[in-house]
């Protein structure tokens, strides 16, 4: 059996198209979506719809994406960071209308998947949280509390953003890395994942798809989205006005 695992499009038409066009030739089974679709980005609905037509077996709700419940019209900032989140939230839920987001917010946290003799959990953050990280670097104590209670050999996350796989006792562990918006290697790729199951063999099979980031960046810039040049230094863009004029060049 063939899984196809993305993860973390943060509203990125572009990037989720390139993975979609990638994944015809990978002969997946199924496809698993581990959350965080429609924050960070300019293509709220339309990377929802997107999704939704590919009929996922497993959509989990990741952080950003359960903003849409917890900012509302009586939500007050307390700081300069929950501002831009409110201003993105709100920006968010106007593309998106009421039966999308009410879609989204049924989804849960963590879900464990049967297949080939294998149980694997799959999760955004961890099983119990959809803010904490998995990283190779995170004490041992952290780790053993977030695996507590993991039924399934293998737990597959997102939410990091960091492509790794790492070993903690008897699981493993393993992030593909992020359809939109690199992690610290300020990769331009889009990357998900293939997990290949037989019997007695489990493989993971990360894949990284080029794609037009430079029409993505642009595109931040021309919707005026809140706070972009946030976004755009994420990618490695130290000057976003290079991204915003380079259309007319």
């Amino acid at each position: 059996m063939r899984i196809a695992v993305i993860t973390d499009v943060h509203a990125n038409l572009l990037a989720m198209e390139t993975v979609v066009r990638d994944l015809k030739g990978q002969s997946a089974d199924v496809l698993v979506f581990l959350g965080d679709l429609v924050m960070m980005g300019t293509r709220p609905a339309e990377v929802f719809d997107l999704l939704k037509s590919l009929d996922p077996v497993v959509w989990i709700k990741g952080n950003t994406d359960d903003w849409l419940s917890e900012i509302d019209e009586a939500f007050v900032p307390a700081n300069d960071l929950e501002k831009v989140i409110m201003e993105r939230t709100f920006w968010a839920r106007e593309r998106l209308g009421a039966e999308r987001i009410e879609s989204l917010m049924n989804h849960s946290i963590s879900r464990e998947f049967e297949a080939a003799g294998h149980i694997l959990t799959f999760c955004h953050g961890s099983p119990d949280s959809y803010s904490f990280g998995f990283l190779p670097d995170k004490p041992p104590g952290e780790l053993a509390d977030a695996l507590k209670g993991v039924v399934g050999e293998v737990l597959i996350c997102g939410h990091t953003h960091y492509r790794f796989m790492m070993k903690f006792g008897d699981r493993t562990v393993v992030n593909f890395g992020a359809v939109s918006i690199p992690g610290d290697d300020f990769s331009h790729d889009s990357r998900y994942g293939i997990i290949e199951l037989e019997k007695d063999r489990i493989a993971f099979r990360p894949r990284d798809c080029p794609y037009d980031t430079m029409s993505f960046l642009n595109e931040m810039a021309e919707f005026n989205y809140p706070d972009y040049t946030a976004i755009l230094q994420k990618f490695g863009a130290g000057n976003p006005y290079r991204w915003r004029h380079s259309r007319s060049r």
